[in-house]
């Protein structure tokens, strides 16, 4: 197998040379005058920059670098028999399925491009490749899953046939949209075929948390709060109500007149702080009550309506509710 610095068709020698030493270095072959342009002459631009360095890289030894810029050679020029040098990258590297894919898809790009004499030696370079992988037929892919070996994704269904795989043990996995990801570990022997039945089991989805409307709009919420806060201000005016009389009264039993003692006017003092502050809470209160009130009767009417009593009972002011 050799790189093709601008080959023309592919020679039988060389598929011998790569049968005999599938992992030794290739050998390098050049145009003839009588060929096509070579990929040196029919290249421009950054993909003739691309090529070059990918030239010196393979010839220095860098064979994951040499790739690399034979791959962006290609996608700027679309070159097929820069796929072809490609696929000798991958050779080198022992990457085997992955140079047969690419030795494929050299020929299908080809086309008729090829001589019937590079087609074969292209075929019998396929064949010699096949001892070191084996092709993988998966089973029961949903269209548009994604199929990876070893974490690199090899090909989408429907696929065009079956995938070569690397020796050894390799990691196989399935993505497809709706499904828990597949993984299974397959032990390849090489040259035989292989076959899975794909089983993908269908993604678990999130549990759904049910809320039930209470039948209360924004406005109805508020007017419920207002009340409340109205309801326990009134609470608390009644507190410091009660507290004011109960030290009037405790003053005027001490105080005779205008004449009183300290306590007496201290108590007289308390009482009239107690009756301010409850005075303050009974007007917040009664803000909070009949804003709440004007707020549930002007809000939106709903299906089921919900009541709000507000009262006087034997513990004091009531606040009840139906909804």
């Amino acid at each position: 197998m050799n790189v093709e610095i601008g080959i023309g068709p592919l020679r039988p020698w060389l598929l011998g040379l790569f049968v005999l030493a599938c992992c030794g270095s290739p050998s390098i072959a050049r145009a003839e005058d009588t060929k096509p342009p070579s990929l040196t002459e029919s290249l421009h631009g950054e993909a003739k920059v691309a090529y070059d360095s990918a030239r010196l890289l393979y010839e220095d030894g860098d064979l994951t670098g040499a790739f690399a810029k034979f791959e962006r050679a290609y996608e700027l020029s679309h070159e097929s028999r820069l796929i072809w040098n490609m696929a000798v990258c991958e050779k080198e590297l022992r990457h085997y399925a992955a140079s047969a894919r690419l030795v494929t898809r050299y020929l299908a790009e080809a086309g008729s491009t090829l001589s019937p004499e590079s087609r074969e030696d292209a075929k019998q370079t396929l064949n010699a490749l096949s001892g070191f992988y084996s092709a993988l037929t998966l089973r029961s892919l949903p269209v548009g899953a994604r199929v990876l070996v070893d974490g690199v994704v090899v090909g989408a269904a429907p696929l065009s046939g079956p995938i070569p795989v690397d020796l050894g043990t390799r990691l196989i996995e399935v993505d497809a949209a709706g499904y828990e990801r597949y993984t299974q570990r397959v032990n390849v022997p090489g040259a035989s075929a292989l076959s899975l039945d794909v089983k993908l089991q269908p993604r678990a989805r999130p549990a759904s948390v049910e809320t039930k409307s209470t039948g209360l709009g924004t406005q109805r919420v508020t007017a419920i709060t207002a009340t409340a806060v109205g309801v326990v201000g009134i609470g608390i005016s009644t507190v410091f109500a009660l507290e004011s009389k109960s030290k009037h009264d405790d003053a005027e039993g001490i105080c005779f007149g205008s004449a009183c003692n300290a306590r007496g006017l201290q108590l007289s003092d308390d009482a009239r702080t107690d009756g301010n502050l409850a005075t303050a809470f009974a007007i917040v209160g009664a803000v909070g009550v009949a804003g709440g009130v004007a707020l549930w009767l002007t809000a939106p009417k709903r299906e089921r309506q919900a009541e709000l009593h507000a009262g006087v009972g034997p513990g004091g002011l009531q606040l009840k509710g139906r909804f």
